[in-house]
């Protein structure tokens, strides 16, 4: 049976790791604002997704959250936007034949002998 210190810590853990989430969600909609909403939503996913990718492989995240959050944002503000749209460009064109390539082929004219 676990001992109250075990589960206080536990507790507290929890505490914390949800505290973190809302506070990337905080400032992942802060960023997109900032962005004007269709320039802000690649460079926060994408900064969010770094810093998942950088608390996993180090263990530990940043400690000043907010500055780093914004700073890596601003960093990478362009090359993100491009390649986001890029591909979401890319997307579109497959999906678009796609749903043309289900359609059957109708020929424009008919040949009678």
């Amino acid at each position: 049976m676990p001992t109250s210190n075990h589960f206080f810590e536990l507790s507290y853990r929890l505490g914390n790791g949800l505290i973190l989430l809302f506070k990337l969600q905080l400032l992942w909609l802060i960023i997109v604002l900032q962005g004007g909403i269709i320039f802000g939503i690649f460079p926060a996913t994408a900064t969010v997704m770094q810093f998942f990718l950088a608390t996993w492989t180090t263990n530990e995240a940043p400690p000043m959250l907010r500055l780093w959050f914004i700073r890596t944002a601003k960093q990478n503000y362009w090359m993100v936007n491009c390649l986001g749209y890029f591909h979401s460009g890319l997307l579109l064109f497959l999906l678009i034949d796609l749903k043309i390539s289900r359609e059957p082929f109708k020929m424009p004219f008919s040949i009678s002998f």
